[in-house]
């Protein structure tokens, strides 16, 4: 098997344990996805390894010729609890610096005691088929080619990439902002007027007459019907018990959507989550995930709201 074909095994499994407990998770990498995929002999996979003075416990440490280097901690879903228990083992066990987060995506760290917890540069992917950095991965990961220094760089590389796209996105939704708010119909009409009146030398009479007649008739178009929220949310609540989530996991993931849409209403976007397409849905996710500039909304409820939005993402896939 190659890279991409290992990866996608991974994937197939990873995503066959969505909703499992973390016992199970860990039994799934441990047995499987460390020693088949990745090639880690039994006397490498060091479990439940206990970091005495942090009182905490990583799920897996992983060694080679003796050495260990790399924490990984399992987790079912949550992400900001279990970064927080994989980056205290890190702070205990340097000078290793490499850890492994599992949980709705894979997240991998270089950990710098030096940098807050969210400046830590990671390599964020999801579980999906055919992902060029989740190819990336087993390939530096694999016990065979383990090599510290080149992980390293290729995190640093990725995270310098991620950071730009990052504010790439900031300036262009400030910048929209900007334009909404000098946008005005008096704006409009102007620009009209210079274009048709100046520019093209209609009369200011036919301008005016042709203007008027415009905006009447698209006063009058029929704008399409949207579906009512409580609708909306009765399926996303029904999908989710479909997929094995609880009613009050059900309820709870509804109302993060919720919430993220008063946010977003306080901020002044009248914006209706529950009739908005994914492309939109996938941008809130940024904005409220990780380093997003909502984050600290995501977090609110141990991530609940965050993981809400997502889960929502994928209802409307």
């Amino acid at each position: 098997m190659d890279f991409q074909d290992i990866w996608n095994r991974i994937v197939k499994k990873q995503n066959a344990l969505f909703g499992k407990k973390e016992d199970v998770v860990q039994t799934m990498w441990e047995s499987v996805i460390l020693p088949d995929y990745l090639d880690y002999d039994e006397d490498c996979v060091n479990s439940r390894r206990e970091i005495i003075s942090a009182d905490e416990i990583a799920n897996v440490v992983l060694c080679k010729d003796g050495k260990e280097i790399c924490v990984v901690v399992l987790s079912p879903f949550e992400k900001r609890g279990n970064r927080e228990q994989l980056f205290s083992c890190l702070k205990q066990m340097e000078p290793l610096s490499l850890g492994i987060l599992v949980c709705d995506k894979l997240y991998i760290y270089d950990y710098q005691s030096g940098l807050d917890d969210d400046e830590q540069p990671y390599v964020e992917i999801p579980f999906e088929q055919n992902n060029l950095d989740g190819t990336d991965f087993v390939e530096f990961f694999n016990a065979q080619d383990f090599d510290e220094t080149q992980i390293k760089e290729w995190i640093a590389r990725k995270n310098e990439e991620r950071s730009l796209s990052e504010q790439n996105s900031n300036d262009f939704d400030n910048n929209v902002a900007k334009i909404k708010n000098e946008i005005s119909c008096g704006l409009v009409k102007e620009l009209l007027r210079k274009y048709f009146v100046d520019g093209k030398k209609f009369s200011i009479e036919e301008f005016e007459k042709a203007y008027t007649e415009r905006n009447q008739l698209a006063a009058n178009t029929i704008q399409p019907t949207k579906r009512p929220s409580h609708a909306c949310v009765a399926e996303f609540k029904n999908w989710l018990i479909l997929h094995r989530y609880t009613f009050s996991a059900a309820d709870g993931y509804a109302s993060a959507v919720e919430r993220i849409q008063e946010h977003q209403q306080d901020i002044g976007n009248e914006i209706d989550i529950w009739n908005a397409s994914k492309e939109t849905v996938q941008k809130l996710v940024l904005d409220y995930d990780g380093s997003g500039k909502y984050a600290r909304i995501g977090q609110e409820r141990h991530s609940t709201i965050i993981n809400g939005l997502k889960r929502y993402c994928d209802f409307l896939s």
